[in-house]
């Protein structure tokens, strides 16, 4: 579909990419018979394109074919694809195109690519192209999709890897970073995204990742072998890399103003600051009018217990990594929907006063009480640690237990606030009520 409809000005950009890679094609090759690229696409607008995409293109001098090989396709109209997905059970498959029909597709979609030649010799070649074609049988193609360890990324360096002779080496000294602080870097211009993701990823995700495991992202391994060397059995070395060239370049204008068009008008922390405000108002209502806003707490707590109740089922159920342990239940708390029915309560003055006059006589009320007691105790404890803890963050840059955006922090005040005031309105509320019946 994206060829048959391209527009006529992407028809001409693909034709300048197509020449761009005619131009290219001057460049020696090690091998007398093939010459590979390892393809890095930049990041695209697209929640899954956040992160940008790699490809292994394999030229053939002798047929003059000219493929793209990637491990990046997905069928979303697949059986329960949403369900999997959230699951961790995904199907990814091996794709194999030809290089015209990838450079159109890229150039249609606006997104840069350059080509990293490999050093490699015609025996190292021939493997590389066994290999891909072994993966590309319809029975080996398909795979379970990793995020982290095996991902679009990691397949292309595992499968160049293991095609060469000798052994690879990383020349660029590797600086220790976490896997969220990578996961930040690529999206933070999408706060809303990048919100969505450091809720659901747990505290491993702030533990430091291993010089392989940094390879998730496509360009860190572009960065990284670019430096690489491999040395061989009798001792000699040679770059991993010949000549790295831009074959694809995007529209800078087209690029900033698909960024303008995805960019929501109101950024997530912007967003959480306007309702903590919102919060403060609608309390200082209630404390002038010596009532509670019994709908505004009971959706407060809808929310924060049903996204608590899906981060507890995404730690246990989801093969995803590092989801569990989650410290956001801190704040995303599920006995938030025990709580509701304390609020029903609350809500009912007359039920209110049978109940209050009940929990003088009756045990079992006593003990619903003390239930409640219990659950906002509970609540109010895990909020004040939590609202600590992302205070230190901010003033001191520092993670003690997990990573929490900054939004979390104006949403735990928002909670805090509605607490307290409950608690002080039924403290009151209780002491009018006995000073009732004391008088009756």
């Amino acid at each position: 579909m994206l060829i048959l409809f391209t527009p006529e000005k992407a028809i001409s950009q693909n034709r300048r990419a197509i020449k761009a890679s005619t131009i290219e094609n001057k460049i020696d090759a090690s091998s007398s018979t093939y010459r590979i690229s390892l393809l890095t696409c930049s990041a695209g607008e697209e929640i899954y394109a956040y992160f940008g995409h790699t490809a292994i293109r394999v030229e053939n001098f002798s047929t003059k074919e000219d493929y793209v090989y990637n491990y990046g396709q997905f069928n979303m109209d697949q059986p329960h694809f949403i369900w999997h997905f959230t699951l961790g059970q995904t199907d990814y498959q091996m794709g194999k195109e030809t290089f015209n029909h990838f450079a159109r597709i890229y150039t249609y979609i606006n997104r840069t690519v350059y080509a990293q030649v490999l050093n490699l010799n015609d025996t190292e070649a021939k493997t590389l192209v066994e290999n891909l074609n072994n993966n590309y049988k319809p029975q080996n193609r398909n795979y379970i999709y990793n995020y982290f360890y095996d991902n679009c990324s990691t397949r292309p360096f595992f499968v160049i890897k293991n095609s060469i002779e000798g052994t690879l080496h990383f020349s660029k000294k590797y600086q220790p970073k976490s896997w969220r602080e990578e996961i930040n870097k690529y999206t933070s211009h999408a706060s809303w995204g990048n919100f969505g993701m450091n809720l659901l990823l747990g505290a491993p995700t702030d533990k430091e990742m291993s010089e392989i495991e940094q390879l998730f992202l496509p360009i860190n391994l572009e960065q990284t072998l670019q430096s690489s060397e491999v040395k061989s059995k009798d001792g000699n070395t040679k770059p991993l890399i010949l000549q790295r060239c831009q074959i694809i370049q995007r529209d800078e204008e087209r690029a900033v103003k698909d960024r303008k068009e995805s960019t929501p008008p109101i950024s997530v922390t912007t967003a959480s600051i306007l309702f903590l405000i919102l919060t403060l108002l609608i309390t200082f209502i209630d404390y002038k009018r010596k009532k509670i806003s019994i709908w505004f707490d009971t959706t407060l707590y809808i929310i924060f217990g049903l996204i608590g109740f899906i981060l507890i089922f995404m730690g246990l159920f989801s093969s995803h990594p590092c989801l569990n342990p989650n410290y956001e239940i801190l704040l995303f708390n599920p006995l938030f929907l025990i709580g509701i029915g304390s609020l029903v309560r609350l809500s009912k003055p007359k039920r209110e006063q049978r109940y209050i006059s009940k929990s003088l006589l009756v045990s079992q009320t006593k003990l619903k009480g003390k239930i409640d007691q219990a659950i906002y105790l509970i609540i109010s404890l895990c909020l004040i640690y939590f609202t600590i803890t992302c205070i230190l963050q901010l003033s001191l840059n520092m993670v003690t237990i997990q990573y929490f955006p900054p939004a979390s922090l104006a949403l735990a005040l928002c909670l805090l606030v509605r607490l307290l005031f409950i608690k002080k309105w039924t403290r009151n509320n209780r002491q009018r009520q006995k000073s009732f019946f004391t008088e009756r």
